[in-house]
């Protein structure tokens, strides 16, 4: 799937958002997926919510994302409530 660089919540949007850099490739240029509200993305209310629509936008397993969030989560010391049970 690739790295969760950074998972958080927009009170201006109302929104969770992540930005996603797929494994081996370099976030210098800025993430390879951002799931934000637009265009292509709809407001996300949930972690349980951006855990299903960060697993439509890369294809991973929910299990895997689950993994991927929690670790980002951790590694960020975000709000403990964002985990998701593996």
């Amino acid at each position: 799937m690739g790295r969760a660089e950074h998972l958080g919540y927009d009170s201006g949007t109302r929104s969770f958002f992540a930005r996603l850099t797929r494994n081996g490739n370099s976030d210098d240029d800025g993430p390879d997926v951002w799931i934000t509200p637009g265009p292509r993305f709809p407001p996300v209310a949930s972690t349980a919510q951006l855990q299903a629509v960060i697993a439509q936008a890369t294809g991973a397993g929910a299990t895997d994302v689950a993994a991927a969030m929690n670790r980002a989560v951790d590694a960020q010391g975000a709000p403990a409530h964002y985990r998701l049970q593996v």
